[in-house]
């Protein structure tokens, strides 16, 4: 679909975690985490790494659009 905020929130993420080493570690150490923290559910995982991702998506859009990354 094409301008949508959705799928261009998605694409924003995925490329600025691949552009950001740093930022995708932090993320890769969270969901470690969360996995053994033993959530029980996919909608508890996903609620527990849910603050980490709101606060990415901001810079993740900003940067997305002023890279000229969509697609």
């Amino acid at each position: 679909q094409t301008n949508s905020p959705e799928i261009e929130r998605h694409l924003a993420v995925r490329d600025y975690l691949r552009a950001h080493p740093a930022a995708a570690q932090a993320y890769s150490r969270l969901k470690q985490s969360i996995a053994l923290q033993g959530h029980e559910t996919r909608a508890a995982y996903q609620a527990a790494k849910s603050p980490f991702l709101v606060a990415c998506q901001h810079a993740a859009v900003e940067w997305y659009r002023k890279s000229g990354s969509q697609r």
